[in-house]
């Protein structure tokens, strides 16, 4: 893999005028395990991750209690997005990515799929909070859609509205990064490599972007997930102390078509997945926009960078784990919801048997002919 590639993505670890490259170490044991890490885990995250995303592209609207809700198609962007970016490092990891049409390519989907995966989490907590903040309203929507003979009721929040945010979100991300496609390419340095990065003309413009992109896709995310959450636990918190107080004075609260504590229970417990799959995936991605920030300061207040942070061992251990924060979502929501998990199960054990019964279907079709041309 090339580190100049890093530059000129969103996930990059410094900015693109502070281009630097692993400085090769003497030590043989080091390099040894540099190369196991690169070939091992690389490889590894990108199996598991496109594994996870598939099924979870194929069994999250499976499940009734997501099928009819905003959260769920918005799991199934995130997983999509997520295998978009990891099916990016593949020619990375093959050694493609440096010729002419790959680059531009891979800079085109690369950063459209990471401003698409972090931007669906910020979603995905919009759609947590205003779940919360209405939950009997969006309980009833629900319903009419599960029911269609009960009363029809209409949210700001439900499974239409949210593919329309999803298709806006794609398209704002084609838009912003298709000046890729004319700003990138295969350059050669000094000694006469060529490297994906910045064209000549576009090397300021790129750097300006470049700091543009760490406010758009990497701190204004972060505080608005922050600060959604925060909001949300405050709203529960006062949910719980009010219930509280009406069992203490032997006066439950009033329920009006829908049972008040099942519809909480189950929103509360959707929160707790988006919650959960929102914190791996930013608590993974922090070394890497740590140190990427720390490369814009270093830059604007013109300072030497730190030695750990330059070290190459740091940037690798650094890269990996952002790349591992696209994919676990699938893993996160599975181990976090017990009926999601129920529902993927029996849903993949149902297309198990199905491919076994068409496989013995097909084999007993075979023999037949087979026995019947010997006849």
């Amino acid at each position: 893999m090339s580190a100049n590639m890093m530059l000129i993505r969103n996930d990059s670890l410094s900015s693109s005028s502070l281009q630097y490259r692993n400085n090769v170490d003497s030590d043989v044991a080091y390099r040894k395990v540099v190369e196991i890490i690169v070939c091992v885990a690389f490889p590894i995250i990108i199996g598991v991750g496109l594994t996870g995303n598939a099924v979870g592209m194929a069994s999250f609207l499976r499940v009734a209690g997501l099928r009819y809700r905003g959260i769920g198609h918005l799991l199934v962007a995130i997983c999509a997005s997520d295998a978009i970016f990891l099916i990016n490092l593949l020619p990375m990891w093959l050694g493609h990515q440096n010729s002419d049409g790959w680059c531009e390519l891979l800079s085109l989907t690369t950063m459209s799929s990471n401003f698409l995966s972090t931007w669906f989490i910020v979603a995905l907590g919009v759609e947590r909070y205003v779940a919360v903040l209405h939950c009997r309203r969006h309980a009833l929507a629900v319903t009419c859609r599960v029911n269609p003979k009960a009363t029809t009721t209409r949210t700001s929040y439900g499974r239409t509205r949210t593919r329309v945010a999803i298709v806006a979100l794609t398209v704002l991300a084609i838009v912003v990064f298709v000046n890729m496609v004319v700003n990138i390419g295969a350059v050669k340095d000094r000694d006469g490599v060529e490297h994906c990065g910045p064209l000549q003309p576009a090397v300021d413009a790129m750097h300006v972007l470049s700091n543009i992109d760490l406010v758009i896709n990497v701190i204004a995310p972060n505080l608005i997930i922050t600060g959604l959450y925060t909001a949300v636990g405050v709203r529960l918190a006062v949910w719980h102390c009010r219930r509280s107080r009406a069992i203490s004075r032997l006066a439950p609260p009033r329920c009006s078509g829908v049972d008040d504590r099942a519809v909480s229970l189950t929103e509360i417990r959707l929160t707790k997945t988006a919650v959960l799959l929102s914190a791996v995936v930013v608590l993974l991605s922090a070394p890497s926009h740590a140190v990427r920030t720390t490369y814009v300061v270093v830059e604007v207040f013109r300072i030497p960078v730190p030695a750990l942070i330059g070290s190459s061992a740091v940037q690798l251990v650094v890269r990996e784990l952002f790349y591992a924060s696209f994919a676990v979502p699938f893993f996160v929501v599975v181990a976090s919801h017990s009926r999601i998990r129920r529902s993927i199960l029996l849903s993949v054990q149902l297309a198990l048997e199905s491919i076994w019964k068409r496989l013995q279907v097909a084999w007993y079709g075979c023999s037949w002919q087979t026995s019947s041309l010997t006849t």
